[in-house]
């Protein structure tokens, strides 16, 4: 009986001093770390900043955008993200903020890394990062990334028509697969086609290489045609709910056809989005519509390139849970937006993106059963094409 009394008062003891231990660790040695007082005077944005504000093309190349479109950002999420003065310290002020959240997301450093430049403490830069970006989409997504309309859709589609000779089109679709840490317990649910794991970045693009739709976080594991069934944007425009106008003529014909999406093979054949002939049997009129279908659908394939070349986070594992990244991925669309209304594309980036796009990726898309007048809206199409006699230069 002694004995075990004996084993209860050790175990209980043992258990208080780890408890004690345990509260000595959590105990921090500094309110602010002297590092990080040295902000001000050390700290990376308050002696390069002002430097940059004299040189707008070194700002540039460090922000990845002009001075104006930094300052019309800031100015409209400025009284979102500054902080109140509390207990006599000085709050991080917005611009600061901003840059902090814009120079993350431009090179993908690590937090930790951010900190020691920054001068400024990790919790506090991932918060920061959070906190701006969210601000950043609550304040600018309804002007830069809202839902178009039957007006502006049908701009789209003649803006694809005289850019790249696709009639009635009013967007190419695609996904790409975002890099990021396995959740926890999430078995193998992220882990994609490519071997890692990821979530997945659903965009529609315009002509003009902006996003008109984006859907983010998607299961790294699930193919592009499931991954467009289980959207939102499918049962929008399902249910009717998305502004898709009226069918109208071809150009020159008397074709009449709907506004559609160009999709690749990995995407269902319906009424609104066409993909291309099975390669298997091809002749020559299919192959021409194939042809007319990929060369529309670098739209989306240079937005993609172009933020992957702009945003360097995009190139690596995002080291945050799933809702931290995709709020990142989310922001990063919205920014490329926000610069192309403000400054129009980079034609250096957009050479460069388009010399490393792949040609004819054979993704085959396994039992497409396709409705008849969905195939009957594709082969109006390849009619048009083959009517027009089209030559591609």
């Amino acid at each position: 009986m002694r004995a075990r009394v004996r084993k209860i008062l050790l175990a209980e003891s043992s258990l208080l001093v780890r408890q004690q231990i345990l509260r000595f660790c959590k105990q921090k040695r500094f309110q602010v770390h002297p590092i990080c007082k040295e902000r001000k005077s050390h700290g990376e944005f308050h002696h390069l900043h002002s430097r940059l504000l004299q040189y707008p093309e070194k700002f540039m190349e460090y922000y990845r955008m002009r001075i104006d479109t930094f300052n019309y950002i800031l100015n409209n999420i400025s009284k979102h993200i500054e902080k109140n003065t509390r207990n006599q310290k000085t709050p991080i002020d917005a611009v600061e903020r901003l840059a902090l959240t814009i120079r993350f997301l431009a090179t993908g450093n690590s937090f930790r890394s951010l900190a020691f430049s920054y001068r400024i403490g990790i919790a506090t830069v991932a918060k920061i990062t959070r906190e701006v970006c969210a601000a950043l989409w609550t304040s600018l997504v309804s002007k830069h990334l809202n839902r178009k309309t039957n007006e502006e859709f049908i701009k789209i589609a003649d803006e694809f028509y005289s850019k790249w000779g696709f009639p009635n089109c009013i967007g190419s679709i695609d996904g790409k697969h975002i890099r990021c840490k396995r959740p926890p317990h999430s078995g193998s649910m992220f882990f994609n086609y490519k071997h890692f794991f990821s979530i997945v970045l659903q965009g529609v693009a315009s002509a003009d290489y902006k996003f008109t739709a984006i859907e983010v976080g998607a299961y790294g594991k699930q193919s592009d045609g499931g991954i467009f069934e289980a959207s939102t944007l499918h049962k929008l425009i399902e249910t009717g709910e998305y502004e898709i106008p009226e069918e109208r003529n071809l150009p020159g014909t008397e074709i009449a056809a709907p506004f559609v999406m160009l999709g690749d093979e990995a995407y269902p054949l319906r009424k609104y989005l066409l993909r291309p002939y099975s390669k298997t049997n091809l002749n020559n009129d299919s192959e021409l519509f194939n042809t007319m279908l990929s060369k529309s659908r670098k739209s989306i394939e240079c937005a993609f390139g172009i933020i992957t070349n702009k945003w360097r986070l995009l190139t690596k594992s995002i080291e945050t849970d799933i809702y931290g990244a995709e709020l990142f991925v989310k922001t990063i669309c919205l920014l490329h937006n926000i610069i192309i209304d403000k400054e129009g594309v980079c034609m250096q980036t957009l050479m460069q993106v388009q010399q490393t796009i792949p040609i004819n990726m054979n993704r085959q898309r396994q039992y497409n059963r396709s409705s008849e007048a969905a195939t009957t809206i594709r082969n109006n199409f390849k009619e048009y094409f083959v009517q027009k006699n089209v030559i591609f230069t």
